[in-house]
């Protein structure tokens, strides 16, 4: 699985990017907190032993376990990143919302890519 999720994370990331560069701000919003979920889900699966429980959740509620885990602390720009709450305010049910609040956009796409960054390392790693 843990192939799939650097998968879907590069593809969320792209569509984010042509979604911003459009102008299409809450959908752009929606899929970097859905690409740098599956991105730290590649991630963290590339650091556990294979048959360890995966974590579960969206953005919002999962950067606070990822934060926890002794296993992404040992890489030195997790463990800066995690340190952080960029997701805050930021939940998977505002795709629903007629007007969703994209205020945190900037921090968003730049957390996105700073994942993203990480999670290619760990790709084309061993």
């Amino acid at each position: 699985m843990s192939r799939e999720f650097y998968i879907a994370a590069l593809r969320h990331y792209k569509d984010a990017c042509l979604l911003e560069k459009n102008n299409r701000l809450a959908n752009a919003d929606q899929l970097y907190g859905l690409a740098t979920e599956c991105a730290l889900k590649f991630v963290w699966s590339k650091l556990h032993p294979v048959g360890t429980p995966k974590p579960w959740g969206h953005i919002d509620t999962l950067w606070g376990s990822l934060a926890r885990s002794p296993n992404l602390l040992r890489d030195i720009h997790l463990k800066s990143l995690l340190g952080t709450y960029p997701f805050l305010g930021w939940s998977i049910h505002q795709r629903y919302d007629a007007n969703p609040n994209v205020t945190r956009l900037t921090i968003h796409s730049k957390t996105a890519a700073q994942v993203m960054q990480i999670a290619q390392s760990y790709w084309r790693a061993p």
